[in-house]
């Protein structure tokens, strides 16, 4: 997506091709990456729609990673408070994006 509202509507856009009983079972994708600075919305912004979104279509949530530059420590701390699960810093690497993702989406449960 080009921005945060973008990416809200694709995610209601997949979200409305499960049906209910499916939302409480799989994730309407693997991981969701957002950038603290994304136009229109912002990256923790987003993250708390979609933390409202899960609880009111009790739906399962991806996790959802927080891609950032040159913030603060209180920030970085806000992100993760509403609702990324781990946050990756710019500049990155292939090995660090490649180790953040398999951490999270292709684990064993």
């Amino acid at each position: 997506a080009c921005d945060g509202s973008e990416a809200l509507k694709m995610l209601e856009g997949q979200l409305a091709a499960l049906s209910p009983e499916m939302r409480q079972k799989v994730p309407p994708y693997r991981a969701i990456i957002l950038d603290y600075q994304m136009p229109q919305i912002t990256g923790p912004e987003l993250s708390q729609k979609l933390m409202s979104l899960h609880e009111e279509r009790k739906m399962v949530l991806p996790p959802i990673i927080g891609y950032t530059a040159l913030i603060s420590k209180s920030e970085l701390e806000f992100f993760l408070h509403s609702g990324a699960i781990d946050i990756l810093e710019k500049p990155t690497t292939f090995a660090q994006f490649q180790s953040l993702i398999s951490k999270f989406c292709f684990s064993p449960p």
